[in-house]
């Protein structure tokens, strides 16, 4: 092993004990990391081309944009060929009107989450998989904020569905009703 990488153990090994020794591991200057790899994208810092399997990975796909079309955009097309009619019960025609004015709501207060955090697509929010995030947002505390609103969001959109489920009365067949007016201006190309 090199004579930095040992004195580095040993001051892990001081850093470690630090809460029982209270002695603090203080690294020297002529340790500390002067320029980075360039796979680690550290703009602000100083880089070299890393010659590394990762780095030669890193500047192939690098500058490769995001393919936004792999995320498919919901279009009436799209609702007209993957409508099923079979989720349609009896009576789901009562529910319709109310079931429409709660996505309307839900549609309304994820756009505008979407829109405040930057995010271009319905499915980036709700997976958690966000492909570009504003740059005035710290990506970990931000996913964690962003994960939080959207179970929330979630959350209330069911107090929404159950909230005249005692009007209803608790048979299955309002709630199946019910449950397909929402699937009906959810999907259906005409809304």
């Amino acid at each position: 092993m090199s004579k930095p990488c040992i004195e580095l153990a040993k001051l892990f090994s001081i850093a470690v004990d630090f809460p029982k020794t209270g002695v603090p591991a203080e690294i020297p200057s002529h340790l500390r990391v002067k320029e980075y790899p360039d796979f680690m994208d550290k703009s602000d810092r100083t880089t070299y081309e890393s010659q590394c399997v990762i780095g030669k990975l890193f500047r192939e796909v690098k500058d490769i944009p995001p393919r936004t079309s792999s995320i498919k955009s919901f279009t009436r097309e799209v609702a007209r060929h993957s409508y099923d009619p079979d989720m349609e019960v009896d009576d789901f025609q009562d529910y319709v009107d109310h079931a429409f004015d709660c996505k309307s709501l839900y549609d309304y207060k994820l756009g505008n989450l979407m829109d405040y955090y930057g995010i271009k697509t319905e499915a980036e929010i709700l997976s958690g998989s966000i492909m570009k995030m504003s740059k005035s947002f710290d990506r970990r505390k931000d996913a964690e904020a962003i994960g939080l609103a959207v179970r929330s969001l979630r959350k209330e959109a069911r107090t929404w569905f159950n909230e005249r489920a005692e009007e209803l009365g608790s048979g299955a067949d309002d709630v199946y009703a019910k449950a397909s007016a929402w699937y009906h201006v959810t999907y259906h190309p005409s809304y």
